[in-house]
C-alpha cells in the first residue's frame, strides 16, 4: 500500500491552491474593500493604477523573526475591482497561440519509427549489394514501408516557444524569492494562477466555458458543501524518470487539448484499463489531506459538442492568484484575442483518422493454405492421395468471406454525430445500445475453427453487425478485378438506420468475366480463371458528402493544387482508393490447380555468348534459355539435360565401347532479376519470340569433351501447398505403409507426433518411397513401434513435362584431343564386278590406294564425333620448311621402279576419297604460327581385334605404287577455335597398291575362245628389265560340278600360264591383252582365269596384282 503523505501547514495550504473557495474559507485569501473617495482615482475612468499592500497584523511570533515586506502590483481599475489585466483575456496573437486537430505527438513518434525502418532497410540492402556475388535487395521499401497514418485527439491549443517564454519569466521573477525587501511586481503574469479556456462554435455561435465545474467538498468531520466555479488550468513540466534536481525540465508546447468534455472534470464512466491492476490510477480525490476530499463534475449545460465539420474558436481568460476570473460573455463577438482571430475563419474540426478496411470473417472452416486474406478454390477434385483415415482437403467448393464495416470507438462515432437527434443533441435513450455495441468483441464472433487455433468462422449467410461500425465506411470496394473497382454498400435494412447496417459476402468461383452482385443473397460472386490468382485490395468507400469531413482533403485544397488534381484525389478517396485515407487490406483469390494448366514449351536453348560458346578448358556450359509457360499456374521450372556419353576405357569396357545415357538438372543461375526456378506471375514477353520465361543456366560435366545434349522442361504447379493432405497413420515395425497411391511429391512429407510437439526427421526417424507413395519407420529412430503419427504430404501429380520434342544443343569441346596411338597399318582393296552383253563380257576392277589404320583403344578423348584426321599441308610448302614436313602427310615414288620423283609431294585433302570432312586453316599445336588442312575420317571398332580401325583411301592416280607417310591426329569437328586438332602422330612409310581392271570377253559362236585384257599403270621397267612393263600371266583352271570349292580347281594348259602382251596407251596406262583357248566348251565345264602381275627383278618377281575371273 502506498504511504499516506504527511503535510505541514505550508504544504497543506499549497495543496489547496487549486480550490479558491477553500482558500477564502480558510482566510488565506482576503477580500479587501477600498474607499476611493479622496484618492483622486475616478472609477469611471478605467486605466492602469499601482496598488501597494503591506501586512500590518500581529502574530504570536517575536517581532524580530517576521519580515513583512510591502508588495507593489500593477493593476487595472474596473467598476468593481482591481484587475491584473485590462481585458481579462490572453492576447492569442501576441502570445503566439495556435490550434490543431492532429495528434502531433503520435505522428512524430510514428515518423521517427518510419525513419528508423528506412535506415535499417537501407543497411540491409547495402549489405546485400556488397556481397560477392551481389544479392538482390532483400527489402522493397515501397512494398514494406509507408507514411504513418494521422490520428485525431480532439483540438489542441498550443503556444509557440512556450518553454523559452517560461524561462524568461522565471529569470525575471527570481528576486521575488527574497523575503526581506519590499516587492514590486512589474510583470502581472507572475500573479497569474492559471487560465480558463472558452470555445466558440459556428453552430450555436456562442462562447462556452470548458472549465465551468460543480465541486462537492467534504471537510473533516463530515461536513459537505457544493460550489460552482471555473477551475483554472495550469502548466505542467516533465523530466525523465529518476531525474536529478538540476536536470532539464521539458515543457510541451501544447497548452491544453479538448476532446469534447470538460477540462477540469473527468468524463463519466469507468476509465479504460491499459496498465497492470496495481498501476491503474484512481479518480481525482483532492489533495490527499486527511479527512478532506473533493469531486468535480462539469457544470450542467455548460459544455458544447465536438463534431467533425464544425468550426471553433478559443480564448483564454486569466485566473489571478486569488482565483478570480472575469465572467464569460457568451454572446460576445469580439474575436480580437481569440485563436483563430476574427480576421480568420474558425478552425474546422476535421477527421484525420483513416477509414479502416472492412472486417473479414470466414463462412466455413479453413482448408489447406487458406487464411482470412487468402480465398482458395480447387476446381479439379482428385480422388487419389492418402488412403485409410487420411482424407483429402475440401475440393470443388466456393470460398466465401463475410465483409462488414470496421469497428470504431464510441468517441469517434460521437464526433461524427452518430448519436445526435434531429436537433443535433445526443439522445440519452440510446445509451444502452451504445454501451452494448461498444463492448462487442469481434474475437468472439462465430464458432472456433477446430483446425486453426485462434481462428473463428460464422456459418450463417448473414453476419449481424453487433458493434459500432465506422459511420463513413459506406461499403466495401475491391480493386484489381476486371472492369475496375467494384463497390458494395453496407446499407441498413428497410426502415433501419446506422448502426443497424448489413454485412455482405464475397464468394470466389471458377470462371471468367466480371464480378456479379446478388442483391437478394447479398453476395458478390468473383470468378477467377483456372490456375490463376488475383491480388485484390479491399477497402472502405465513402459517400461524396463525407469528403468535406476529411482533414487531408482540406490540406490538399489549401495547398494550391490544381482543380483537376483535387478532383482526382476526391474521386479516388470516395472510391476507397486513396491508401492514406482508406488503407486497403490485400486479399488473394486463388483458383488452385494440381498441375499447370498447360505444359511448358521450350522455345530456345542457346549459348550465352554465340561468339565464344565456352571458355577454353572449361568443364561447364552456360546457356540462355527461353520458354513459354502458363505463368499463373506454373510455379517452378525444372530443366532436364539428356545425352549419350560414348565410353571406351579398356579396363571398364573390356568387350568394347559402350554408350551410356546420362541425365542431369542444370543449375539455373538467374532470371528476370531474381533467382530461379521460382517464377513470378507478372512478366513481359519477349517481343521477338513471345517467350514468357528467360533465364541462364549452367551445366557442369566434369571434363572438356563435346556432347550433344537434349534439353526439356518440367513445370510444377504454383499451388502445391493448397493440396496438402493430412491424417493419422500407424507405423508398425519397419514395414512400409502406403499413404498415396500415385506417389508423393518430392520434399513434401512432414511427420509429426500427435500433439504436434515433435517433428520427425526423414532418413533418421523414417524413410519415404516417393514413387510407391509409402512411409516406413526406422527401427533406431524416435518413432515408437506401432505408434500413431500425423502425416502430411502432397500426392502426385504436381507437374507437367514440356510438350513437343526436346531441343538438342551441340556443346563444343574446350580442349584439344589426345594424340592417336596407331597400332599397325594394312593395305585395303576395293573390288567391283560387272557383266554385259548377256554375260559374255565380265569385268572385275580393283581399286588401290587403300589403307586400314588400326588404333589402340581409348577413343573419344574429346567426346562424341571424334574423328581420325590425316594432317595435310595447307597450300604450298617451301622447300626448306622442314618443321612443317614433320607434321604433314607426304608422298614419294617407289625407288625400285621410279625413274623420276613423284609430282605432288604433299597430297591434298580432295584426294582422300573416304574423308568425311576436308577442313583447311587448322592450327596445329606443334606450329601455332602455321595452319594445316585435315581430311577427317570416321573410325569403327573392330570387335575381333579389339582395336579401332579407320579406312583411308589415297588413289595412286598417275603414280604406280607410291609410298606415303601419314601424319595422323584426332580431330573434333565441334570444338572451340584453336583446339580442334590433337598433337600429330607420324607413321612409317607405306606403299599404295595400284588400280587394275580385268575384262574377259567370251565369243558368242566360239565357245572355247576368251579374250582377256588387263588395264592399269605400270612402271617403265626395273633394273633387271629396263624399259619393260610388269609381266602379266594368266592361268586357266577348270573344275567339275556346279559349285566347286577353292580346292576343286585344276590348271589346264601351261603350268606357268599364258603371258599377255603389253602395250602403252596414250593416257599413260598399260594395256595387257591376250586370246585364250579353253580345252572344251565352257558350257561343258566350269572355267576360271587366274591373273598374276609381277615386277621383274633379278632375284625373282614381286607380286603386284592377282585376281580371279569366273567364266
Amino acid at each position: 500500500m502506498p504511504q499516506q503523505p504527511t503535510f505541514d501547514v505550508q504544504g497543506a495550504l499549497a495543496a489547496m491552491a487549486d480550490y479558491p473557495v477553500m482558500l477564502r474559507r480558510l482566510g488565506v485569501v482576503r477580500v479587501i474593500e477600498v474607499d476611493l473617495a479622496g484618492s483622486g482615482i475616478d472609477p469611471a475612468d478605467a486605466g492602469p493604477v499601482t496598488v501597494q499592500a503591506k501586512p500590518s497584523w500581529t502574530t504570536r511570533l517575536p517581532e524580530a523573526q517576521v519580515e513583512r515586506p510591502a508588495v507593489t502590483v500593477p493593476a487595472h481599475l474596473s467598476p468593481t475591482r482591481f484587475a491584473l489585466f485590462a481585458d481579462g483575456r490572453v492576447d492569442a496573437t501576441a502570445t503566439k497561440l495556435s490550434v490543431t486537430e492532429l495528434d502531433t505527438d503520435s505522428a512524430g513518434v510514428r515518423l521517427l519509427d518510419l525513419a528508423r525502418q528506412v535506415v535499417n532497410a537501407e543497411r540491409e540492402n547495402a549489405a546485400a549489394a556488397a556481397k560477392n556475388p551481389p544479392e538482390l535487395p532483400p527489402v522493397s521499401l515501397p512494398n514494406r514501408l509507408a507514411l504513418p497514418s494521422l490520428r485525431n485527439a480532439g483540438i489542441c491549443v498550443a503556444q509557440q516557444s512556450r518553454a523559452v517564454d517560461l524561462r524568461e519569466r522565471l529569470e525575471s521573477g527570481r528576486d521575488l524569492l527574497s523575503t526581506s525587501d519590499d516587492k514590486a511586481i512589474t510583470d502581472a503574469r507572475h500573479a497569474v494562477l492559471g487560465h480558463v479556456l472558452d470555445v466558440w462554435d459556428d453552430r450555436t455561435r456562442r462562447w462556452h466555458s470548458l472549465c465551468a465545474r460543480r465541486g462537492t467538498y467534504r471537510l473533516p468531520g463530515g461536513t459537505t458543501f457544493t460550489h460552482d466555479d471555473e477551475g483554472p488550468i495550469s502548466m505542467a513540466a516533465t523530466a525523465r524518470d529518476q531525474a536529478e534536481p538540476d536536470d532539464t525540465l521539458y515543457l510541451h508546447q501544447s497548452l491544453v487539448r479538448w476532446t469534447g468534455w470538460s477540462l477540469v472534470a473527468p468524463r463519466p464512466g469507468q476509465p479504460v484499463i491499459t496498465e497492470d491492476a496495481g498501476r491503474v490510477p484512481g479518480g481525482p480525490s483532492g489533495p490527499a489531506l486527511p479527512g478532506f476530499s473533493v469531486g468535480f463534475t462539469a457544470k450542467p449545460g455548460s459544455l458544447p459538442r465536438l463534431r467533425f465539420g464544425v468550426g471553433y474558436r478559443f480564448q483564454l481568460r486569466i485566473v489571478d492568484a486569488a482565483g478570480r476570473v472575469d465572467p464569460l460573455q457568451p454572446a460576445s463577438t469580439d474575436f480580437s484575442r481569440a485563436v483563430p482571430a476574427g480576421s480568420q475563419p474558425p478552425a474546422k474540426y476535421l477527421r484525420f483518422e483513416p477509414v479502416s478496411s472492412p472486417v473479414v470473417f470466414a463462412q466455413a472452416p479453413m482448408t489447406e493454405g487458406e487464411s482470412l486474406e487468402t480465398l482458395v478454390i480447387r476446381p479439379e477434385p482428385w480422388l487419389g492421395g492418402i488412403i485409410g483415415s487420411i482424407l483429402a482437403p475440401i475440393l470443388g467448393t466456393g470460398s466465401i468471406r463475410h465483409l462488414a464495416p470496421p469497428k470504431v470507438s464510441q468517441q469517434l462515432c460521437e464526433e461524427h454525430g452518430g448519436f445526435d437527434n434531429a436537433q443535433g443533441v445526443p439522445d440519452p435513450g440510446r445509451y444502452a445500445q451504445i454501451a452494448q455495441r461498444d463492448a462487442a468483441d469481434l474475437a468472439t464472433v462465430g464458432t472456433a475453427d477446430p483446425g486453426r487455433p485462434g481462428q473463428r468462422y460464422f456459418s450463417g449467410t448473414a453476419l449481424p453487425v453487433t458493434w459500432l461500425g465506422d459511420l463513413i465506411s459506406r461499403g466495401f470496394a475491391l480493386a484489381g478485378l476486371p472492369g475496375g473497382v467494384v463497390k458494395v454498400a453496407f446499407d441498413p435494412a428497410a426502415g433501419q438506420a446506422w448502426p443497424n447496417v448489413r454485412a455482405a459476402r464475397l464468394q470466389l468461383t471458377d470462371g471468367t468475366g466480371a464480378p456479379q452482385w446478388n442483391a437478394l443473397l447479398r453476395v458478390l460472386v468473383v470468378p477467377v480463371p483456372r490456375g490463376e490468382r488475383r491480388e485484390v485490395r479491399l477497402s472502405s468507400y465513402l459517400n461524396t458528402t463525407d469528403l468535406g469531413l476529411l482533414g487531408q482533403l482540406g490540406w490538399l485544397a489549401d495547398s494550391g493544387a490544381s482543380a483537376s488534381t483535387i478532383a482526382a484525389v476526391r474521386a479516388d478517396t470516395a472510391a476507397g482508393q486513396c491508401w492514406q485515407i482508406t488503407p486497403y487490406r490485400p486479399l488473394t483469390l486463388v483458383n488452385a490447380v494440381r498441375v499447370p494448366v498447360s505444359a511448358p514449351v521450350l522455345n530456345t536453348v542457346a549459348f550465352v555468348d554465340a561468339d565464344e560458346p565456352r571458355e577454353p578448358g572449361s568443364h561447364r556450359q552456360d546457356l540462355a534459355v527461353a520458354a513459354t509457360v502458363h505463368r499463373p499456374s506454373t510455379g517452378t521450372l525444372t530443366m532436364t539435360a539428356t545425352w549419350t556419353d560414348p565410353l571406351d576405357d579398356p579396363l571398364e569396357q573390356p568387350a568394347g565401347p559402350e554408350n551410356r545415357v546420362r541425365r542431369a538438372i542444370p543449375q539455373v543461375l538467374a532470371g528476370e532479376g531474381r533467382p530461379l526456378p521460382e517464377l513470378t506471375v507478372g512478366y513481359d514477353p519477349d517481343p521477338a519470340t513471345g517467350a514468357q520465361v528467360r533465364f541462364t543456366a549452367t551445366q557442369g560435366f566434369g571434363d572438356t569433351r563435346r556432347r550433344v545434349v537434349s534439353y526439356s522442361l518440367t513445370g510444377t504447379t504454383r499451388y502445391m501447398e493448397y493440396f496438402t493432405q493430412r491424417g493419422r497413420v500407424v507405423l508398425r515395425g519397419t514395414a512400409p505403409t502406403q499413404v498415396a497411391r500415385a506417389g508423393i511429391a518430392p520434399g513434401t512429407d512432414v511427420v509429426r507426433s500427435l500433439d504436434g510437439t515433435l517433428t520427425y526427421r526423414r532418413t533418421i526417424d523414417y524413410t519415404v518411397d516417393e514413387v510407391q507413395g509409402t512411409i516406413a519407420r526406422i527401427a533406431s529412430g524416435a518413432i515408437p513401434n506401432n505408434g500413431t503419427v500425423e502425416v502430411a504430404i502432397v500426392a502426385l501429380p504436381v507437374s507437367r513435362p514440356s510438350s513437343g520434342q526436346p531441343l538438342t544443343v551441340d556443346l563444343p569441346s574446350t580442349a584439344r584431343p589426345l594424340p592417336p596411338q596407331p597400332a599397325w597399318i594394312v593395305p585395303t582393296f576395293g573390288w567391283t564386278e560387272s557383266s554385259a552383253n548377256l554375260g559374255r563380257t565380265k569385268t572385275r576392277a580393283r581399286s588401290g590406294g587403300g589403307l586400314r589404320v588400326f588404333l589402340e583403344r581409348g577413343w573419344y578423348s574429346s567426346g562424341v564425333g571424334e574423328q581420325l584426321a590425316v594432317v595435310l599441308a595447307d597450300g604450298s610448302v617451301a622447300g626448306d620448311d622442314e618443321r612443317l614436313r614433320t607434321i604433314v602427310t607426304r608422298r614419294a615414288a617407289d625407288p625400285v621402279t621410279a625413274r623420276t620423283a613423284v609430282p605432288g609431294e604433299f597430297p591434298t585433302a580432295a584426294e582422300f576419297t573416304l574423308a568425311r570432312a576436308r577442313v583447311p586453316g587448322i592450327v596445329p599445336v606443334e606450329l601455332p604460327e602455321r595452319t594445316v588442312a585435315v581430311a577427317a575420317h570416321d573410325v569403327v571398332f573392330d570387335t575381333e581385334r579389339k582395336r579401332w580401325a579407320c579406312d583411308i583411301v589415297l588413289p595412286p592416280g598417275s603414280h604406280h605404287q607410291p609410298f606415303v607417310s601419314l601424319s595422323l591426329a584426332r580431330y573434333q569437328p565441334n570444338s572451340l577455335d584453336g583446339v580442334h586438332l590433337s598433337p600429330v602422330a607420324q607413321v612409317e612409310w607405306v606403299q599404295l597398291a595400284p588400280d587394275r581392271t580385268a575384262t574377259a570377253v567370251l565369243e558368242l559362236l566360239d565357245l572355247t575362245k576368251v579374250t582377256l585384257t588387263v588395264a592399269g599403270r605400270s612402271p617403265s621397267g626395273t633394273d633387271a628389265v629396263p624399259g619393260q612393263p610388269n609381266a602379266v600371266s594368266v592361268l586357266v583352271q577348270s573344275a567339275s560340278g556346279l559349285n566347286p570349292g577353292d580346292l576343286d580347281w585344276t590348271v589346264v594348259g601351261p603350268a606357268d600360264g599364258q603371258r599377255l602382251t603389253a602395250a602403252a596407251q596414250p593416257d599413260g596406262t598399260t594395256l595387257w591383252t591376250g586370246v585364250l583357248r579353253l580345252p572344251t566348251s565352257r558350257l561343258l565345264r566350269a572355267y576360271r582365269l587366274v591373273i598374276v602381275e609381277q615386277e621383274q627383278h633379278a632375284g625373282g618377281g614381286r607380286l603386284v596384282y592377282s585376281d580371279v575371273v569366273r567364266l
